[in-house]
């Protein structure tokens, strides 16, 4: 079952066509809310999947909570269909460090040039080689706590399909997985293409979304540096005239 799942990933899960950004666009931009997200093409999140205890490396695999697991990385478009999947990496590891080693950044494979992912403030606000916007980490007006609030509007379509992955699967992503890591992470890639399966057969369960009240809060980043604030400023701007 998990060699025929292995071999459907490459079909079932796949980048957009470049025919298809304008309409995925286009339901970013209503989830948001707001016409300054219509080149969003996709919501970026992580999560942890636990595991056993790895022989000899227990150390690499506990996370933040002191549990053993895998870094899944998930981007999704509006849809709720995964597009790029990918795992493997210890619980220990950062979101960041999980995006840098994945073939969506390291290759610039997505999204192409003129659109933008978004992603909380766990990742950097980045323009390249992928454009990456996350919210301001200490909004100082209340345009920007806004624009928080639009970004987490959109971006909450992830957390959404993660939900369905934990509803769904329970067994995998609510308790242990009960194998090596080697075939967890195979586990955890036919989940993800099984979910692609489900929603194109119409099969769509109902997770409720829980987005963020508009606080001025500080998003707890990684870097200092946001390579990516004249993107994320021009975005501003778009929606400032929008609310005018």
């Amino acid at each position: 079952m998990l060699q025929v799942m292995g071999k459907l990933m490459p079909e079932v899960i796949a980048l957009p066509a470049e025919e298809e950004l304008e309409r995925i666009g286009e339901e970013f931009s209503a989830k948001a809310g707001s016409r300054a997200f219509r080149r969003c093409v996709g919501a970026i999140d992580g999560t942890h999947v636990r595991v056993f205890c790895p022989r000899g490396k227990g150390e690499d695999y506990i996370n933040r909570k002191l549990s053993y697991s895998l870094r899944m990385q998930a981007v999704c478009i509006a849809s709720g269909k995964i597009i790029h999947a990918y795992t493997g990496f210890p619980g220990s590891v950062h979101d960041s460090r999980v995006l840098r080693h994945s073939s969506i950044y390291a290759e610039s494979r997505y999204p192409p040039e003129g659109y933008f992912l978004v992603g909380d403030g766990g990742y950097p606000c980045r323009a390249s080689p992928i454009a990456l916007i996350t919210p301001y980490r200490a909004p100082s007006n209340d345009s920007q706590t806004l624009f928080n609030h639009k970004l987490s509007k959109a971006r909450i379509v992830v957390e959404r399909v993660f939900g369905m992955l934990k509803t769904r699967w329970r067994s995998v992503f609510t308790k242990v997985i009960e194998v090596k890591i080697a075939k967890a992470v195979k586990v955890i890639i036919a989940c993800a293409v099984m979910h692609n399966v489900c929603l194109t057969a119409g099969d769509v369960l109902n997770v409720a979304d829980n987005v963020p009240p508009m606080e001025r809060q500080q998003n707890p980043g990684v870097e200092v540096e946001e390579p990516g604030e004249n993107i994320r400023g021009a975005l501003l701007e778009l929606m400032e005239i929008e609310q005018m």
